[in-house]
């Protein structure tokens, strides 16, 4: 897996987009957190083939923002 960032400023989705690829080469998105909160990614950490841990923050004004973790256990099919 791997996160990305979209910025709606750029013409893009805004979010934080997570990949999945099965082989090295083709990606797939599988789950965008954030995109109505100004999401961000930091980081991905895999702990199996089918878990994993997302580190998130999100932001809809100078005191209205936070940090959350996104949780997979079935290989990006469904998150917490």
């Amino acid at each position: 897996m791997a996160v990305g960032e979209g910025f709606v400023a750029d013409g893009g989705v805004g979010g934080c987009h997570i990949f999945k690829t099965e082989d090295g080469k083709n990606w797939t998105e599988i789950y965008v957190y954030g995109a109505d909160k100004d999401g961000s990614c930091l980081d991905v950490k895999m702990l199996s083939e089918t878990e994993a841990w997302v580190g998130t923050t999100w932001a809809t004004g100078t005191f209205k923002n936070g940090a959350e973790m996104s949780h997979t256990t079935d290989g990006g099919k469904t998150w917490t």
